[in-house]
């Protein structure tokens, strides 16, 4: 009689499930092999005077089957056996993860208390997996697991526990099986890291197919990852991402976020003035008939495609109503009769590596001298940016001609000069000085006014004095006004006073007379002792615990020449 495909399969599977259930009988019972009898076969030979005849098989131990929790074991095995079959199995015979789910949830309040770990080492691990003695190490270290007590064990047990959890086996709702889910990674991880880079996979995924708007964003639960999890973010085509420095230098052959100079000093400044260059650089380019934007930023386009929840695990599809699930606006995941699908926000390089490094060089060369950077930067050879325009062609004949219009444009003076510019509007649009060799940032150098005019009405009063009081007896030969101001002017001072602005003089009279520190007068300072170093050489206000005062040597001369001018 011929059988059918379905009875041959059938009768493989059961003489597999009859064979295992045999193996795992012998090793709880630890009997020796067994011996077959041959009771209806004679001794019909002789051998080397050697009779051969039937022998029983000795008494066997008493089985433990019906024992527990070897009793519920079988039970739950007999679940399994329902529901095999070849689809998303790994191994011939195994139950379908549909048979898994359903032995976990037969199994999800069982606790077994048990001393001996049988290592286990399985791939897409299930019950079909381990033998009885597996079984009670597995179930007795997921009792201490859900007490908050997570022991190491073999991986292959950990994945299974985790597939309990990701099918909701023992969860109460989704806010539980997310804290479930982070705690055990959190917990087990200091044993093994193998299981991180599933794990910051597979609770995004519990989090999107369990998605309500009650929830928490996924951004705040991410936050208590045992690592750190960054949420991609589609800020390239904001006005902020647009000049962003860490954008432009993607796919850069050099990053200058990466140098010592950006990491030791106000970052917050220096990508301000980043920024501030940038658009400097951009605005150059424009007016050359050229698009900065398109040759170096990045670009960012949309995608969809397909999305599958939980890869490469044991999870069974369940049934999600239709949803919109918005990690960020970088990724947003839409469920639509059942199926699952993703947009993402893909990134276009630039095809100009090295003319990006090139730039970026240049850039911070010019801001380490702007703020006081400990070593010079040698300026970047142009050989590689040469090649890279050029194709390591000998002339330009062949290349499109807007590319050796960018490479003249880069290397040019004026490119440099627009980066120095930019930096130098930049510091003087937020008030920057540097100090120390620190950067700071000043307010408006407040002045008290109506004391400022006491000061003058004070000042005129005690000059005036001073006239009276040294006019001499005779009368003096007429002495012109510049033989006066040759001799009160401090040398090689001509035109200092002139160059000095009416903040610059009040400043400089505020501190003769009154001899009080004013506030927030830096920037009035440095110009003033700029101006200063010009004409003489050296600085007439220095500090003192951080308090402007003019100098000594220079306070009668410049007391003189404010009240002149």
């Amino acid at each position: 009689m011929l059988l059918s495909w379905n009875e041959i399969k059938n009768s493989i599977f059961a003489f597999v499930l009859e064979w295992k259930d045999n193996k795992s009988n012998m090793e709880r019972t630890k009997t020796q092999p067994f011996e077959i009898e041959i009771s209806s076969v004679k001794a019909d030979f002789i051998q080397d005077n050697t009779l051969y005849g039937s022998e029983k098989i000795p008494p066997q131990k008493k089985s433990q089957t019906h024992e527990e929790p070897y009793a519920t074991f079988a039970r739950m095995r007999k679940i399994g056996r329902t529901d095999y079959n070849t689809y998303n199995s790994n191994y011939y015979g195994r139950t379908s993860y549909n048979g898994f789910v359903k032995q976990a949830e037969y199994m999800k309040d069982f606790i077994d208390y048990y001393d001996i770990k049988k290592p286990l080492q399985s791939y897409y691990t299930t019950y079909d997996d381990m033998d009885d003695i597996q079984l009670r190490t597995y179930f007795a270290w997921r009792a201490k697991v859900r007490q908050g007590n997570t022991e190491d064990i073999s991986l292959s047990y950990a994945f299974c526990y985790i597939y309990e959890l990701i099918n909701n086996i023992g969860v109460s709702d989704a806010k539980d099986g997310i804290d479930k889910l982070i705690n055990f990674w959190t917990g087990f991880r200091v044993y093994n890291t193998k299981i991180d880079s599933y794990m910051r996979r597979w609770i995004k995924d519990y989090y999107i197919v369990h998605y309500i708007e009650s929830m928490d964003s996924f951004e705040t639960i991410s936050r208590y990852y045992p690592i750190p999890y960054k949420i991609k973010k589609n800020i390239i085509n904001s006005e902020q991402g647009k000049w962003d420095i860490k954008i432009f230098e993607l796919n850069s052959k050099y990053k200058l976020s990466k140098m010592t100079f950006y990491k030791n000093g106000n970052t917050k400044i220096i990508d301000e003035c980043l920024s501030a260059i940038l658009k400097a650089i951009n605005n150059l380019f424009n007016q050359n008939n050229l698009n900065f934007m398109d040759l170096f930023m990045m670009s960012i386009y949309k995608s969809e495609e397909h999305y599958t929840p939980f890869s490469s695990a044991v999870y069974i599809k369940q049934n999600t109503e239709n949803k919109i699930v918005k990690l960020s606006e970088h990724e947003i995941y839409i469920c639509e009769n059942g199926q699952w699908s993703v947009q993402k926000y893909n990134y276009k390089y630039s095809e100009f590596p090295y003319a990006k490094g090139y730039i970026l060089k240049i850039i911070e060369i010019q801001m380490r001298k702007k703020f006081g950077g400990r070593q010079n930067l040698k300026t970047p050879k142009t050989i590689e940016l040469f090649n890279e325009f050029r194709g390591h062609r000998d002339s330009w004949r062949g290349i499109k001609k807007w590319k050796k219009q960018v490479f003249e444009l880069i290397i040019n003076k004026d490119f440099e000069q627009t980066i120095i510019n930019a930096i130098q509007d930049y510091c003087k649009a937020k008030n920057l000085v540097i100090k120390d060799g620190k950067i700071i940032e000043v307010k408006p150098v407040e002045i008290d006014l109506s004391r400022l005019d006491k000061i003058k009405e004070e000042h005129e009063e005690t000059a005036t004095r001073l006239i009276v009081e040294e006019l001499p007896t005779e009368t003096p030969e007429p002495v012109h006004n510049e033989t006066i101001k040759s001799i009160l002017v401090i040398p090689s001072s001509d035109g200092f006073i002139q160059s000095l602005t009416k903040d610059e003089k009040d400043l400089l009279l505020l501190l003769i007379e009154s001899r009080q520190s004013c506030i927030n007068c830096e920037i009035l300072v440095a110009s003033i002792n700029e101006k200063a170093i010009s004409v003489i050489n050296d600085n007439v206000i220095y500090y003192r615990n951080e308090v402007p005062y003019i100098h000594e040597e220079y306070l009668e001369k410049l007391r003189t020449l404010i009240g002149e001018n």
